[in-house]
């Protein structure tokens, strides 16, 4: 909680609005020593973003994006394996076999 809480004083503004964060709508996805994950909504603009922020002896580096993905959608997504391109050949050939019409999804 501690690292946490360090690692949040670096989280200021909404990257969209400028307007500063209430940290207190802030939700910890991951929090492992020195790197925390955060889940941010603005409370002025409501833009979701998913950031980053990793302690080392050097410094704190932090990367920050926009997401359309809620706190619970991260949450179920967050660290599961992903999709590779087999998975969209072997979703691609099902639709195929089918009979899906593919040329209008491309």
């Amino acid at each position: 909680m501690k690292n946490m809480e360090k690692n949040l004083k670096h989280l200021i503004k909404c990257p969209a609005c400028q307007k500063k964060y209430q940290h207190r709508r802030t939700i910890i996805i991951e929090d492992s020593g020195d790197r925390t994950v955060f889940h941010l909504t603005c409370q002025n603009c409501q833009t979701a973003s998913l950031v980053f922020v990793s302690r080392s002896k050097i410094g704190v580096v932090s990367l920050g994006m926009a997401t359309d993905l809620s706190a619970d959608d991260v949450r179920i997504f967050f660290g599961k394996e992903p999709i590779s391109s087999n998975h969209v050949i072997d979703v691609y050939e099902k639709l195929k076999k089918e009979g899906v019409k593919l040329s209008n999804f491309i």
